[in-house]
């Protein structure tokens, strides 16, 4: 008996079906994401706040720190009726959209900026333990051969959500006004999820009995494979790569929106360019990673963008050393070419996360990896606004694009020796039937 998912076999046809269900659950997980992440800040922006006082926007990001904690308990506990991951994702989505109504209450001016963070921070506690499952979700049910795809289609399906959020919400804001726009975003999360609903989920049979195992055990055993995350010389190889990807990851977008409210944009201005950059940029890099991946491997292509991504950030830090004046049409041309830098190596880095995780235990391997590059996302966003106001939007797009190159090398540089060791893992968890390592430290 093996510790893959229910239908390892990768030579078979992607499960369209599945990948779309899976595309639509991270659209519900980004759309109001895109609306509190990015279009929130513009906002404040352009209500006056200093770009010294961004640092605020990151302080939400800091419950997905601990999301590992959530890691074991998803992977231990569920109700059968409902389903493994359907019994975690589907009562915090509901939680996390009466949070964020809630911000309907507060306008988006610096009297409220504090009302509004602790919000967001409550907000990101149900949606942190929502994102464990879905992440385990997507492990339990992709194989091998479909994670490229799944990568692809995530990350398009993010950029479309994003979008709506970004262009489709700052109309219906510079309409209706904050309240209207508030409620719309959190209702829209609940609908993108509805095909995960009622999509049956299965439960491998191995997975059942390590869990029951870990219930019988008690506490210690939700211990345990934190000892044996950390302990594991996979680990020690994926920790730099998921940070350093963090910060590159979480550098860029949030702050387009101030920059163009900066250049005089409106908010309907801002909400238009910049959801058709992440639109634009996001799917045509998603297509290309996935593409380039299947083809090349991930390897090459990190080593690719490393020698490239000065290309894709010297426009628009050319333009701006120039004092260039800009339009819709230009700011979305010197714009997508980062934006498309960056969705390429998103598409690799999830990939190399998803690959990494364990399916026996999903959940809390690959939530301890994306609480990680939420630090580092955390760390990008709240120095942003500081080294925006100290070095210039120019100086800042050079900063984000050291950062985007010191994240696809390390990644190029440490792939191999990555693969190495999580197929000798993947091998004894196959042999044994339980997560590597668990019978020896047990």
């Amino acid at each position: 008996m093996t510790a893959a998912a229910p239908d390892p076999d990768d030579s078979r046809a992607a499960d369209w079906p599945k990948l779309f269900t899976i595309g639509f659950m991270y659209m519900a997980q980004t759309f109001p994401a895109g609306f509190v992440m990015s279009l929130i800040p513009t906002l404040f922006r352009k209500n006056g706040l200093p770009l010294e006082s961004f640092w605020v926007f990151s302080l939400p990001t800091i419950p997905y720190w601990i999301r590992w904690a959530w890691g074991p308990v998803v992977d231990t506990w569920w109700w059968r009726p409902l389903g493994r991951r359907r019994s975690w994702f589907v009562p915090c989505t509901v939680a996390a959209m009466l949070a964020y109504m809630s911000l309907a209450l507060f306008e988006p001016t610096e009297r409220f900026l504090v009302l509004i963070t602790m919000v967001l921070i409550l907000k990101s506690v149900f949606t942190s333990v929502q994102e464990v499952a879905i992440d385990a979700y997507v492990v339990d049910y992709t194989t091998a051969r479909e994670r490229p795809k799944a990568a692809g289609i995530n990350t398009a399906f993010e950029a479309i959500g994003q979008m709506a959020a970004l262009s489709g919400l700052a109309i219906v804001f510079d309409t209706y006004g904050w309240r209207p726009t508030v409620i719309l975003a959190s209702f829209l999360m609940l609908l993108f999820l509805l095909p995960a609903f009622f999509r049956k989920e299965h439960l491998p049979a191995d997975a059942e009995r390590a869990a029951l195992e870990r219930r019988g055990a008690g506490v210690g055993a939700l211990v345990l494979p934190f000892r044996r995350f950390i302990g594991r010389p996979d680990t020690r190889i994926i920790l730099p790569v998921v940070i350093s990807g963090g910060l590159f990851t979480g550098a860029l977008f949030p702050m387009i929106g101030p920059f163009l409210i900066d250049t005089g944009f409106s908010v309907t201005r801002v909400g238009v360019v910049t959801g058709a950059v992440l639109l634009a940029a996001t799917v045509t890099g998603a297509a290309t990673a996935a593409y380039l991946c299947d083809r090349l491997g991930p390897r090459t292509v990190n080593r690719f963008l490393a020698f490239t991504t000065p290309l894709f950030f010297a426009p628009i830090t050319i333009a701006q050393l120039r004092g260039h004046e800009y339009d819709v049409v230009s700011a979305f041309v010197l714009l997508v070419l980062p934006t498309f830098n960056l969705a390429v190596f998103y598409v690799t880095w999830v990939n190399l996360r998803l690959g990494f995780a364990s399916v026996i235990q999903a959940g809390t391997d690959y939530s301890i990896s994306s609480a990680l590059s939420r630090i580092g996302q955390t760390a990008a966003a709240a120095g942003a606004g500081f080294v925006a106001a100290k070095v210039a939007w120019s100086g800042y797009f050079i900063a984000v694009a050291c950062l985007g190159i010191a994240a696809m090398a390390i990644a190029w540089m440490t792939h191999d020796r990555l693969q190495m060791l999580v197929a000798k893992r993947n091998a004894e968890e196959m042999e044994t039937g339980f997560p590597a390592g668990e019978r020896s430290m047990a």
